[in-house]
């Protein structure tokens, strides 16, 4: 089945470039991967924030490392704005999305699950759209060696993430204890780290 999305002209040359004549199907085609890769992407964050943890951004230049937030602050994705579209009909584009029949119902609870306001399927796979795009444009402006994308939670969630096979092997993970979910302060690999710290580690 197809699902009809409308996103903004200027979004699709973002992604697919300026229309070129003769070359419109690669180009069209180009953004519709870009948009099942955003719904894949999106449906990974929800399984995540299913579990109980959040993906975040940390800062390992100063010590006690710092959580600088996760894709939303960082990338300004505002939810009450996510779906607004250009007022004038020539700068938006439709697009027929072929979509499997039992992923329509995955799609709407994604929508729900990361806080989109609308589980329409339509509108949601334009806020996937969005946040994958704002976050592949903050990816592209951070350096990596200074800053590491980690999964945060405490430790009966990460049994969860675990059991789900959620399990990112050697990525940076986040341990909480259930009083230090709200801290910034994260200590290092160190072996004397205080209990009422959030602690780093790496997932093996």
């Amino acid at each position: 089945m197809t699902i009809l999305t409308t996103f903004s002209e200027a979004e699709f040359e973002q992604v697919a470039g300026t229309p070129i004549k003769g070359e419109e199907e690669a180009q069209v085609s180009m953004f519709i991967d870009f948009v099942q890769e955003a719904i894949q992407f999106c449906m990974v964050q929800a399984d995540i924030e299913e579990t109980g943890c959040s993906l975040r951004y940390l800062s390992i230049d100063v010590h006690p490392f710092k959580d600088m937030g996760d894709l939303y602050e960082l990338a300004y994705i505002d939810l009450h704005t996510i779906l607004e579209l250009p007022e004038k009909a020539e700068d938006r584009l439709k697009i027929e999305l072929p979509i499997i029949e039992e992923g329509v119902g995955r799609i709407s609870e994604v929508a729900k699950i990361l806080g989109v306001p609308s589980t329409e399927p339509g509108d949601a796979i334009l806020a996937f759209f969005r946040i994958r795009l704002a976050h592949k444009t903050l990816e592209n402006t951070l350096d990596f060696d200074s800053i590491k994308t980690v999964i945060r939670g405490t430790k009966d969630s990460m049994a969860i993430l675990k059991k789900k096979g959620l399990h990112p092997t050697n990525m940076g993970g986040i341990l909480d204890m259930p009083d230090t979910v709200r801290m910034s302060d994260v200590w290092g690999l160190e072996e004397d780290a205080p209990e009422e710290m959030p602690h780093f580690f790496v997932f093996e």
